[in-house]
């Protein structure tokens, strides 16, 4: 590639717009046919909230129906997934989160974090308008829970 290209390429990186970064948490197990239903629900609320301009991370579609065909198992699925919370702006709960112990587990780092939660597009619009004003306030939350976490401190 040409210099002129990556010069292109990266300039044109630096001056998009920057997404929020949404995680979503919801129920993914239960018999077969509700983990193909709560896979089908993640993905209409994915395809949704990429619509309205987030970057979206859907844990149900990143191993999609994986615990059928490899070695990995439930614990190691979650706990990768709580490590990609941490680079999460915000947290949308599906409305099935509930009957689902992982999810209270994602909760639970959520709220150790300081990452807002929000349960009704209603909250995650509001949200949103506080991001468009303060672009930056993922990035400096996130420094900040970093920091916090490694003095063994949380903020409330």
């Amino acid at each position: 590639m040409s210099q002129t290209k990556t010069h292109s390429i990266i300039e044109s990186l630096t001056n998009t717009t920057i997404k929020p970064r949404l995680y979503l948490v919801g129920a993914y197990t239960g018999t077969p046919a509700q983990t193909r239903k709560n896979i089908a629900t993640a993905r209409k609320y994915a395809e949704k909230l990429w619509a309205q301009g987030y970057a979206v991370f859907c844990p149900h579609l990143n191993s999609s129906l994986m615990e059928e065909t490899t070695e990995v198992n439930y614990q190691d699925f979650l706990d990768g997934y709580l490590e990609w919370i941490r680079c999460a702006d915000v947290v949308y709960l599906l409305p099935n989160h509930k009957r689902s112990n992982g999810s209270l587990v994602e909760i639970e780092l959520c709220k150790k974090l300081n990452i807002p939660l929000c349960k009704t597009m209603g909250e995650l619009i509001e949200w949103k308008k506080g991001w468009d004003h303060i672009k930056d306030w993922g990035v400096l939350r996130r420094i900040f829970n970093r920091v916090t976490e490694w003095r063994g401190k949380r903020y409330e």
